[in-house]
């Protein structure tokens, strides 16, 4: 690996953010889960989630250009053994509920499948100021910045190995995008 994480500065404008928010708002959701068991932790993670799968007519661009961007990420630092994408997670926080996610890997090391999640891509769809606290932080030696990780449309990849956390919301209301790559057991 060249590098713990891929990012790019606020790829996606505005108005294209804006969109994807507003055919969010129609995808079912749910609250957060911490594992694969689907147990609720609310001291681990509180947020509501849906799920966009490869079926959604409303976000195939979108699809499309995930897809693109974990193979750019991983040809430019991680050369990773990956073979296909799950459905996106459509995430929001909330300031009512105190939304946060504390440290965790998206990895889950002891199960039982035969494949592993192998990279993660958080897209940052909310404006800044519509929001307080709710960061993003990765527990790597030289961290993205902060402030270009709350830039609306960034996007950063990162391996699933890495922890990685979303600090307590403060004011307002944010939206992302999560998705992850996965491939043959890491060995």
């Amino acid at each position: 690996m060249k590098g713990l994480w891929q990012m790019w500065e606020g790829i996606l404008p505005k108005d294209v953010c804006e969109e994807i928010m507003l055919c969010g708002s129609n995808v079912q959701k749910e609250e957060a889960t911490i594992d694969s068991r689907g147990i609720v932790d609310k001291v681990q993670r509180r947020s509501m989630i849906g799920w966009i799968n490869q079926d959604n007519e409303d976000f195939s661009d979108v699809w499309k250009f995930i897809e693109r961007k974990f193979h750019e990420a991983n040809s430019a630092a991680f050369g990773v053994d990956i073979n296909f994408m799950r459905n996106i997670q459509y995430t929001t926080y909330d300031e009512d509920d105190v939304g946060h996610y504390d440290w965790h890997e998206d990895i889950f090391w002891e199960s039982n499948l035969i494949y592993d999640r192998k990279l993660s891509m958080v897209v940052q769809l909310s404006d800044p100021e519509s929001y307080s606290g709710c960061d993003l932080e990765l527990e790597v030696r030289e961290p993205p910045s902060a402030e270009i990780l709350r830039k609306q449309g960034t996007i950063i990849v990162f391996p699933s190995f890495v922890k990685h956390r979303i600090t307590p919301i403060m004011s307002g209301h944010r939206e992302s995008l999560v998705s992850w790559v996965e491939g043959p057991l890491w060995r």
